[in-house]
C-alpha cells in the first residue's frame, strides 16, 4: 500500500471524499465534474452522491472509464503490474533487455512485497540502463515519485475491484469519451452498473493514455464545462 495515504472502502467512499472536496471548494450553485480512467467511473458517483443532497449538478463528463465487471478476476500480481509500469517508463527496444539486466532482476525480486524503498530502487536502476530522453516523460518525476504514483496505482487498482453500486441515481447529463481500445460491451455495462442514462458516446481514434489529450476530446470538455 502507498505510504500516507487512508484507503477508501469502496469507490463510492472514495467519490464522497471528492464531493467533500468539492464542497469546500464551492459551496453552491451548479456543478460541472469529469473524470478519465477510474475517475471516470468515479465523476458520475461524485455526482449521484451531490444530487443526493439537493444539489445541482449540470454536466459529468467521462473520458474512456474503468468499469467494474462482477465477473472479473483477481488483481494482477504485483510482478506483472510492475512490468507493465515499467514498461511505460522504457522505450520499447529496452522491454526485453531490461528484463536480462541482473541488476534489473535482483532489485525486481526485492520489490515482490510492495515496498516503497524497494520499487524506487528498482526504478533507480531501471533509469541507468537509457539516457534521460529516451526515457517516457514520467521519467522527469524523481525515483521516489514514480515508486510512489505505482504504488498508489496499485491500490487504487485494488479497490476499484470491491464491489460497488451507487447509493444515489444520478439525473445529470453524461457524456462519454471512448478510447477506440475499449470494448463495445463496456459502454453497455458502465452505463448498467452506475445505473445511469448516457446522452451521448464518442469513440476517440486514440489509446488509453492519449485520449486525454485528444483535441476533439479536449475542446468537447471545454464546450461542456463552460
Amino acid at each position: 500500500q502507498s505510504r500516507g495515504i487512508d484507503m477508501p472502502a469502496n469507490l463510492e467512499d472514495l467519490a464522497r471524499r471528492h464531493a467533500a472536496t468539492i464542497k469546500a471548494v464551492q459551496k453552491a450553485g451548479s456543478y460541472r465534474i469529469c473524470g478519465w480512467s477510474l475517475g471516470g467511473a468515479v465523476a458520475p458517483l461524485v455526482a449521484g452522491l451531490l444530487e443526493g443532497e439537493g444539489r445541482q449538478v449540470d454536466f459529468v463528463g467521462v473520458v474512456d472509464p474503468y468499469v467494474q465487471n462482477p465477473q472479473q478476476g483477481a488483481m494482477a500480481d504485483i510482478a506483472a503490474d510492475l512490468k507493465k509500469f515499467l514498461a511505460i517508463l522504457l522505450p520499447k527496444e529496452w522491454h526485453e533487455a531490461a528484463w536480462q539486466n541482473t541488476g534489473v532482476r535482483a532489485k525486481f525480486d526485492a520489490c515482490l512485497e510492495g515496498d516503497h524503498d524497494a520499487v524506487r530502487d528498482l526504478v533507480d536502476v531501471v533509469r541507468c540502463l537509457v539516457d534521460a530522453e529516451q526515457l517516457h516523460e514520467y521519467g522527469a518525476l524523481t525515483s521516489d515519485e514514480l515508486a510512489e504514483m505505482f504504488l498508489t496505482a496499485r491500490a487504487l487498482g485494488l479497490l476499484a475491484k470491491i464491489p460497488c453500486t451507487p447509493s444515489s441515481p444520478l439525473n445529470a447529463p453524461v457524456i462519454v469519451w471512448w478510447s477506440k481500445n475499449s470494448p463495445d460491451h463496456e459502454r453497455h455495462q458502465f452505463s448498467s452498473w452506475l445505473s445511469i442514462k448516457i446522452l451521448r458516446n464518442y469513440t476517440i481514434d486514440a489509446d488509453h493514455l492519449e485520449i486525454i489529450r485528444d483535441p476533439g476530446v479536449l475542446s468537447g470538455l471545454a464546450e461542456e464545462m463552460r
